[in-house]
Order: C-alpha cells, then sequence, then structure tokens
C-alpha cells in the first residue's frame, strides 16, 4: 500500500471522449485546485504530515465514445496518452483521472476510487457533483479508507435489528459529510 505519509506524488490526467471533446477546466486551473485546495486540506487534517504534490496533464482526447466509458478504459488511453507525451507513469504512485460529465455517459458516478493500491488510481467524473468533495472522497480510498458508515436501528434502540447506511456519517467526507475531515477512526486508520 502507498504511504499515507508526506508528499503523495500525483499524475492528474485530463481526458475527453470522442463525441465529448470539451474541457471543462483548464490545466493551470485544475493545477491550482491542487496547490490552494486539495493539498491544503489534506495538510490541515493529517495535522502537517501529508500533502499532495500533483502535476496535471491533458486534455487529451480517448478513442472511445461516452457511450463506452468504464473506468479501465478510461485508465488505458489516460496512461497510453501521457506516456506518449514523454510522462514516466512510474514516477508516480498515484494517479487521478479526471473526464467531462456527460449525460449518456456509461460512467455515470460522481467519482471512483481504488482502496490502496501501489499505484492507486481515482476516477473524478468533472463537473457532475460538488468536484472539491469527490476528489477528496475518492483520494481517501486510495489512502486505504473505506465509506464512513452509520446505523439506523429500528426501532430506536441500539441493540435492535436497522439499517446501515453505507455513506451514513455526515460529519466525515468518507461518508456524507461534504467537505468535513475524516472522523477520528479513520484518521487512526491513515
Amino acid at each position: 500500500n502507498t504511504s499515507t505519509f508526506g508528499s503523495q506524488k500525483t499524475l492528474v490526467i485530463l481526458v475527453n471522449f470522442q463525441d465529448n471533446t470539451s474541457q471543462p477546466i483548464t490545466v493551470p486551473d485544475m493545477q491550482l485546485n491542487f496547490s490552494n485546495y486539495w493539498s491544503p486540506w489534506y495538510k490541515e487534517v493529517s495535522y502537517d504530515q501529508d500533502w499532495i504534490d500533483a502535476t496535471v496533464v491533458g486534455w487529451y482526447t480517448m478513442p472511445i465514445s461516452t457511450s463506452g466509458c468504464n473506468i479501465y478504459s478510461i485508465e488505458q488511453y489516460a496512461n497510453q496518452a501521457a506516456q506518449n507525451a514523454g510522462i514516466d507513469l512510474s514516477l508516480y504512485p498515484r494517479l487521478v483521472y479526471v473526464f467531462p460529465h456527460s449525460p449518456s455517459s456509461a460512467c455515470a458516478a460522481a467519482g471512483y476510487g481504488e482502496v490502496g493500491g501501489n499505484p492507486s488510481h481515482a476516477w473524478i467524473n468533472w463537473q457532475q457533483y460538488n468536484n472539491g468533495f469527490v476528489f477528496i472522497h475518492e483520494y481517501g480510498h486510495n489512502h486505504g479508507l473505506y465509506h464512513s458508515h452509520s446505523y439506523n436501528p429500528t426501532p430506536a434502540n441500539i441493540v435492535g435489528p436497522g439499517n446501515k447506511m453505507e455513506y451514513g456519517d455526515k460529519f466525515d467526507i468518507m461518508g456524507s459529510g461534504s467537505i468535513n475531515h475524516f472522523n477520528a477512526y479513520q484518521k487512526s486508520r491513515l
């Protein structure tokens, strides 16, 4: 598993599709998001022990349409495009793929993130939801975190039957907690 301490060398590859060549954010603006928001967020929540050293490249048009989209084809074509541009992927233990949202896209979720891994991968469906929340959440998966759940007992009795809610912790970004810190359990895992 990739370390969760120190500089997180991350390659961010911006890609689009044959039938959706939009570029919803510029490379410099994406770089600014990492420098001004997302890296400082990780530095804050880790008590200065973890930050993102991002390199943003693209836009590259993949030889697939939005209807043929799946995260593994995005990974394959984005990696190939970056390598064709002279980028050594082995220098980056974290890879993030950003693609424009399309209503017809088979990649309809806001984002996807592998739990751990070396290298670790995250996929961001740009403009679908709050992009900052989505990136930080998916990158949390890359750090080895799962969703922050809650349990809703029925009837309201903590030992009674109930329902687990996958994103139920509304105070944690790994749940449904907007841009809040990771909860204490998640920080302990890191």
